[in-house]
């Protein structure tokens, strides 16, 4: 056999950086720690279609950003946001990043000033994107009102 000669296929330059759910909603509760005051929660009963619409302006600048996301969140009408966002919700709540706040219905983010910090220098989303996202989504967040 004589000896073959491969040639070196060119690769991209700049692939996209995969972004998951648990890491998107992650960043998104850091910014969210940064900018609110210390008595914002998320409310169970807008939680949902809060993070729906989170993922939406996220779908339309994935180009602009230069990530992949690997999951979906889309409302169902009956039952409420896809398994997906609430398999995420649940990781942070096993690693108590959010706590229930039973009284309000909603969720109390526990996760600390230093780890939200760290999260936005080494995350895939950049920290001015996730001002944007914020301030869009979740305008009591931007604003420092309670919920």
């Amino acid at each position: 056999m004589g000896d073959r000669v491969f040639a070196a296929q060119s690769l991209p330059t700049s692939m996209s950086r995969i972004l998951t759910a648990e890491e998107f909603v992650t960043l998104v509760l850091a910014k969210i720690k940064l900018k609110a005051n210390p008595d914002f929660v998320l409310e169970s009963s807008i939680i949902d279609q809060r993070f729906e619409a989170a993922y939406n302006w996220l779908s339309s600048r994935v180009d602009k950003l230069d990530v992949a996301p690997n999951f979906t969140f889309r409302c169902d009408p009956l039952y409420g946001v896809t398994s997906t966002f609430r398999d995420a919700l649940l990781s942070l709540r096993e690693r108590r990043m959010i706590q229930p706040d039973s009284p309000r219905r909603a969720y109390r983010i526990s996760l600390s000033t230093q780890l939200a910090d760290g999260l936005m220098k080494d995350g895939v989303l950049g920290s001015a994107d996730l001002d944007e996202l914020v301030s869009e989504v979740f305008p009591q967040a931007a604003s420092g009102s309670a919920s």
